[in-house]
């Protein structure tokens, strides 16, 4: 981070917020694992009012760059328009009271002598949008944030926002968690810090919009927490591939013993397993071959048994029964007794991603396959197809892909859809 808080003519941000905010983002600093170029036990480099010579220096002592290695760069202080892309930094006033300057191009030539390859680039800074061509032109893998487009910059107001993306604990549905990666990321950062600035902002007088280029995701700043309800989900559909399943065990709890043609005509006539309403013939209800496939999963699982052709539930049938534990008990049921031992949800997770980052549909198939170059065997009999149109539901796993697997069940919707969707 390079912290300038002094230039002829202008009072603000003040030295003391500087202060402040340097301190804050040392913090941030150490907490997201940034380190010093010169030594990766050491804390993140920080310089106030350097001169050329500093960073120079700096930048020369890359012991700890490697071609792998992701690099941010951090400018907080004054610029002026410099040429037609560029930007002059200030850096502080010398001894004679004017103020010392580097070009941006000069600090971005400087780190091409270095093996960085990754940048991250911040500039809180006035002006710091009109050099989008000079970085359109960097041979590296980048992504910049900065504070403004051709306008001013005020009193630190994008560093504000994005230390408290930093800062701020994750909350469930959070903004700033990309959710195809499962985590926050630099860009998830960026829109927060943008919208933080926007919202504070007096357009009619300031203008200040941040502004974002490059194409460089980076790697996960922060990985978020998957906390899992132990209830059933009452926010799913109750025509979900999720709320049929568990209406299976609440009518087994009612009508003990039931044959298989008994059970049959129950779901036929009830709402939760409606498919179409039709007004001039009968409706349309689950089809027996899907009826075998829910019983297929619940045997797999341990909840059901067939004893002289009467079902009847298990003890651990029961327990999932129970309002209160069913989504803990269907994870618990797919990661132990449906999906192969080797499989877990963790597992399926990587896989899916993988998937998704090599823009391919997550289908069934294209699972079995990857998995399988994992050296994961998946078997798509039904009781495993049903785990996995299950899991979206449950809020365990990753929603965004999860959602990609198969679409909800005709006559049933989800309760919180996505845009992949439309892959499958």
């Amino acid at each position: 981070m390079i912290a300038c808080p002094r230039s002829k003519g202008r009072d603000r941000p003040t030295k003391r917020k500087v202060k402040s905010l340097v301190k804050r983002w040392s913090k941030v600093a150490q907490r997201y694992h940034f380190h010093s170029l010169r030594n990766k036990r050491a804390k993140a480099d920080v310089l106030i009012s350097p001169d050329r010579a500093q960073i120079t220096s700096l930048l020369d002592e890359h012991r700890e760059i490697t071609d792998d290695t992701e690099f941010l760069v951090y400018f907080l202080g004054h610029s002026t328009a410099h040429a037609e892309n560029d930007l002059r930094l200030i850096l502080g006033i010398d001894e004679n009271g004017e103020d010392k300057t580097c070009n941006l191009t000069w600090l971005l030539m400087t780190l091409y002598d270095t093996p960085v390859k990754k940048l991250i680039l911040v500039l809180d800074t006035c002006h710091a949008g009109r050099t989008a061509h000079t970085l359109n032109g960097l041979q590296f893998e980048y992504y910049a944030m900065l504070a403004t487009g051709s306008a001013y910059a005020f009193d630190a107001q994008f560093t504000e926002g994005l230390l408290r993306a930093f800062e701020e604990p994750l909350r469930k549905s959070d903004q700033r968690i990309d959710r195809a990666v499962g985590g926050v990321t630099y860009k998830k950062t960026f829109e927060y810090a943008r919208s933080y600035v926007i919202e504070r902002s007096d357009n009619t007088t300031s203008g200040q919009v941040p502004m974002s280029f490059g194409d460089y995701t980076g790697d996960v700043l922060r990985v978020a927490p998957v906390v899992v309800p132990q209830a059933y989900n009452s926010y799913a559909a109750s025509r979900t591939i999720y709320g049929r399943l568990y209406m299976l065990l609440q009518l087994f709890l009612r009508n003990q013993n039931v044959t298989l043609s008994q059970l049959r005509t129950i779901v036929g006539r009830h709402d939760a397993f409606l498919l179409r309403r039709n007004e001039n013939s009968s409706d349309d209800y689950l089809s027996s071959q899907r009826l075998d496939d829910y019983i297929s999963f619940m045997r797999t699982a341990g909840w059901l048994i067939q004893p002289s052709g009467r079902f009847q539930l298990t003890d651990r049938g029961r327990t999932a029964s129970n309002r209160n534990r069913f989504n803990r008990a269907v994870l618990d049921t797919i990661e132990c007794h449906v999906f192969p031992r080797a499989l877990t949800l963790n597992h399926l997770d990587e896989v899916v991603l993988e998937l998704l980052r090599d823009m391919i549909p997550p289908t069934p198939a294209k699972i079995k396959e990857r998995a399988a170059m994992k050296g994961l065997a998946v078997s798509l009999n039904a009781a495993t197809r049903i785990a996995l149109q299950v899991l979206p539901s449950t809020g365990r796993f990753l929603k965004v892909s999860a959602d990609t697997i198969f679409p909800s069940e005709r006559g049933g919707t989800q309760a919180r859809t996505y845009p992949l969707n439309s892959l499958v």
